[in-house]
């Protein structure tokens, strides 16, 4: 979580599903309305600006990779690794809500998948799995709750989810 200061500028996209697109691509939609962007992933002659694409470009690659689940049988570190490669990049191009609260989901829900799909493992294993999957979720809540407010729809989803991990 970042302290933020008064006067700050707090932004949240009211656009999620435009995240992965160009800087092209956004602005015509944004034209549309109206609108201009000012952020520093808009602004090509910033040097964010300028290595802005590439890194879209690749977390839709991996968003992709993540949603088909298409990895080669007994590589499911391979998943995990790849949503760790995607908050990376959302945290660097500054993406925060809803798209990093998806992707802390999509981890949980490794680690709870993992946890449920091997019971040869020892219970300490399966203990740090179910720590971890209580701990993404929780940051998932804490971003739901600090940009949709506490009785919002979201949050209430994200409590079911970790009374779920709870067991």
């Amino acid at each position: 979580m970042v302290e933020i200061a008064k006067d700050d500028e707090i932004t949240i996209s009211y656009r999620p599903a435009t995240g992965y697109h160009t800087r092209t691509k956004r602005e015509i939609e944004l034209r549309k309305w109206s609108f201009y962007c000012g952020c520093g992933a808009c602004q090509p002659r910033s040097l964010f600006g300028a290595g802005s694409d590439a890194r879209r470009l690749q977390m839709r690659r991996l968003q992709d990779k993540i949603d088909t689940r298409n990895y080669p049988p007994g590589n499911i570190i391979q998943r995990l690794h790849d949503i760790g490669k995607l908050e990376y990049l959302l945290r660097q191009e500054e993406l925060i809500y809803p798209m990093l609260a998806d992707v802390y989901h999509l981890a949980a829900e490794w680690y709870r998948d993992t946890l449920l799909g091997d019971t040869s493992r020892a219970a300490s294993y399966e203990d740090g799995n179910r720590k971890q999957a209580l701990e993404l979720a929780r940051k998932e809540l804490d971003l739901d709750v600090a940009c949709t407010g506490h009785r919002s729809t979201e949050v209430a989803k994200t409590l079911r989810f970790i009374r779920q991990l709870q067991g």
